[in-house]
C-alpha cells in the first residue's frame, strides 16, 4: 500500500511539472533573433524584449535554456540568440 501511494504521489508530480513547462511554452509564441553587440549583457537583451508582465530575470532563464547556455559559457558579439516570448 505505501508503495503504490508512493507511486501515485511521483506521477501526480511528474504530470504536473510536465503541465506547467507546456503552459510555460504556449506563453511564448513571439520568436525573434537577436545578434549580441558588442558590450552587451544578457540582461540587456532581456530587458529589450520583456513583456510589460515578465520578469528580465524570467526572460534571462529562458534566453539560457533556449539557446543551451550554462555559466561557463558567455555571449559573445556576433552571436545570434533565439528569443521566444
Amino acid at each position: 500500500m505505501k508503495r503504490f501511494l508512493g507511486i501515485a504521489l511521483c506521477l501526480v508530480a511528474l504530470f504536473s511539472v510536465i503541465r506547467s513547462t507546456n503552459a510555460d511554452d504556449r506563453d511564448r509564441k513571439y520568436i525573434t533573433t537577436h545578434t549580441v553587440r558588442c558590450g552587451e549583457t544578457l540582461w540587456d537583451i532581456a530587458s529589450k524584449y520583456q513583456r510589460n508582465d515578465q520578469d528580465t530575470r524570467e526572460l534571462i532563464y529562458y534566453i539560457n535554456k533556449d539557446n543551451e547556455l550554462n555559466c561557463k559559457k558567455f555571449i559573445q558579439p556576433g552571436q545570434k540568440l533565439i528569443i521566444k516570448n
